[in-house]
């Protein structure tokens, strides 16, 4: 139960309350100190109605109610689940852990002396009550009575212990008309009252912080709500940011390191997060999809200035990819030295699309309910852009402190690129790193990544903008001639692997391609079920895009990614291309995934099941100031597949 948008700290008491019950409503209570977060859960039962059937499986064994949930995570008698009220907004409050020498968040001016004593991180979720006395009596009285309660003399709340340890999984008590449920009985009694006696008294004021929410004046549209403090977005959301990266980092790491300007954009907004003036989220669910948006502002400084140089533009060059690309990534990278962002030779501004042809899903306007999103960025200066070395450069974990949070261009993911081609002769090596740098120096404002899996297995598709056509040729070449020298090792079953190059012609397709051959140095051939006995690479340079392929049937996949536009591309397919295309020139990046399709493949029935995609846009739109946005959106079918793949 955590997510949406905000409540505030300070609320308007005129007008109804979302949390009003039977009991008087008590005086409302200042904020705790360090508060980190606040959020709201207008219809608890529904929410979680709609969530149980999005996820199923397991979730299908679960209480219908909220009421019923919370009675089974808290091993409270299910018969008592009758006295929590699903109908009625739950609320939410979260503080941040002090280590005892820093001061609060809103205390700077209060108590500018530091703390003598830390605190941990707290939270409380705070659920309506019909009938809080029935509450107190099915949990404390008669002889099974699996909890005791006592009174707190400050707080005035009623505390439950439960009898048998394997009851006590959670702390809980009870204040007016609300259950309070935290990790420790002192998060109850420390954060509870702001949950029970103030937030009630201001969810009415909602939506909050400049974020919109279409029809709002009927009553919320969303399922969750909540506002993050700056203070937390310099503390555990950056915490959390770093080791979600650090996380995939490993997960690659053992097969190839992400792309460079995925990675280098990946680093530079975990080091935003500090530099971001809190944040705004929203989740909402319905029959057909669930959507999470969040929104925040940039502090003025050198962050927000380097953010405005950032390129931004529609969705096309994702969209150009092969219509079977089960998932894909957008990255939209600063634009070289010289040019103006958006400017790119041989293709219109920002869209990777060839000139005199028409973007796929570049015309749509973006949605006016959006807070983010409604018009093209404007102003911002072209400036170089320094990428990270390829041999991805070993990522610091410290915590920017104080001032401006600097934009790194280290990548998340330490790989060793002359170790992997197997390529011991440090000349060699420099010259690896040499030609690499040279394709990133070529390299134009955009790359699109694509993945298939296919009946012969999976396969892989790059479309990348060419700022540099001839830097990037004797680029290419360089690194075919060492590839020559390369003695790399299959990273799966550790056999090692041939490398050979050359060209290749494909059939019909005017031009030379590229081609690099990875197979097993041992002859003989592979049995059913394993790997191929050898890989091809195939790349070439059409125009002012860079375009690749690999795979068990590689041909077939770059003459797909060859095609152009039309009925062979992601612009064809409504389920993918919609949702990506709804917010216009705005996006800094997207990504897509379709989880049903990506499983049926790898159980022997590719194009057995129609697309439902989960997708991923991340957006800029300078309006006063610097605002970003970041929309995760997926089918129902889609979100469920997804759930399965991460319950354990």
């Amino acid at each position: 139960m955590a997510g949406g948008l905000a409540v505030t700290a300070c609320g308007d008491k005129e007008g109804g309350s979302l949390g009003a019950g039977t009991a008087a409503v008590p005086a409302a209570v200042p904020a705790p100190k360090d508060l980190a977060a606040e959020c709201v859960l207008p219809t608890p039962d529904a929410t979680w109605e709609k969530t149980r059937a999005q996820v199923g499986g397991p979730a299908a064994f679960l209480p219908r109610s909220a009421g019923g949930l919370a009675a089974v995570m808290l091993h409270f008698p299910i018969a008592v689940s009758e006295a929590i009220d699903g109908r009625s907004p739950a609320f939410c409050a979260a503080t941040l852990a002090n280590d005892g020498v820093g001061i609060g968040a809103g205390d700077r001016e209060a108590d500018p002396k530091p703390q003598t004593t830390g605190s941990q991180a707290r939270a409380v979720i705070g659920l309506h009550l019909r009938w809080p006395e029935r509450l107190v009596d099915g949990l404390t009285k008669g002889t099974s009575a699996r909890f005791s309660a006592n009174v707190d003399a400050a707080t005035q709340i009623t505390v439950f212990t439960a009898r048998a340890p394997e009851d006590a999984v959670m702390a809980s008590g009870v204040y007016g008309n609300y259950l309070l449920i935290a990790a420790r009985p002192e998060d109850v009694l420390a954060v509870g009252p702001y949950v029970a006696r103030t937030l009630p008294q201001q969810g009415d004021r909602l939506p909050t912080a400049g974020v919109k929410i279409a029809g709002a004046a009927e009553g919320p549209n969303f399922d969750l709500a909540m506002h993050i403090a700056p203070e937390a977005m310099r503390g555990g959301v950056y915490t959390s940011a770093e080791r979600a990266v650090g996380l995939l980092g490993e997960r690659l790491g053992a097969w190839m390191p992400l792309p460079t300007a995925v990675a280098h954009r990946l680093r530079e907004a975990v080091n935003l997060v500090p530099e971001m003036d809190g944040a705004d989220v929203r989740l909402t669910i319905d029959s057909n999809a669930t959507r999470l948006d969040v929104y925040t502002t940039l502090r003025k400084g050198e962050a927000e200035t380097a953010v405005k140089r950032w390129e931004v533009g529609d969705v096309s060059p994702l969209l150009l990819l092969p219509k079977d690309a089960l998932a894909g990534a957008l990255v939209r990278r600063t634009a070289p030295s010289g040019e103006a962002p958006g400017a790119q030779s041989g293709t219109k501004a920002g869209t990777g699309a060839p000139d005199g042809e028409t973007a796929p899903g570049s015309t749509k306007a973006p949605q006016k309910s959006d807070p983010v999103g409604t018009q093209a960025p404007t102003g911002g200066t072209a400036a170089a852009s320094t990428q990270p070395s390829a041999t991805g450069a070993p990522v610091s974990t410290q915590a920017p402190t104080g001032g401006t949070a600097p934009v790194s261009t280290q990548s998340p993911v330490e790989w060793d690129l002359a170790g992997a081609f197997g390529l011991g002769d440090a000349k060699d090596a420099a010259a690896l790193r040499e030609a690499v740098q040279k394709m990133e120096a070529s390299a134009g404002n955009w790359l699109a990544l694509g993945f298939g899996y296919d009946g012969t297995g999976p396969s892989g598709f790059v479309r990348a903008g060419v700022h540099n056509s001839e830097l990037l040729d004797g680029a290419l070449k360089d690194l075919l001639a060492l590839s020559e020298k390369a003695k790399p090792s299959d990273p799966v079953r550790g056999d090692a692997l041939r490398v050979t190059a050359g060209k290749t012609v494909l059939e019909n397709i005017p031009g030379d391609v590229f081609r690099l051959r990875l197979e097993r140095a041992k002859k003989g051939t592979a049995p059913p079920g394993e790997l191929p006995t050898s890989v091809d690479v195939l790349f070439r340079r059409q125009n002012d895009v860079f375009l690749g392929a690999t795979g068990y049937a590689s041909r077939d996949a770059l003459r797909a990614l060859m095609g152009g536009e039309g009925a062979g591309t992601l612009g064809a397919v409504a389920e993918i291309a919609t949702p990506l295309s709804r917010y216009g020139a705005t996006l800094i990046g997207a990504a897509f995934i379709d989880p049903g399709r990506v499983t049926a493949s790898r159980a022997g029935r590719p194009g057995s099941l129609p697309p439902a995609a989960v997708v991923i846009t991340a957006r800029r739109e300078d309006r006063e100031g610097v605002h970003l946005a970041l929309s995760i959106e997926g089918a129902s079918s889609a979100v469920a597949e997804l759930s399965r793949w991460l319950l354990p």
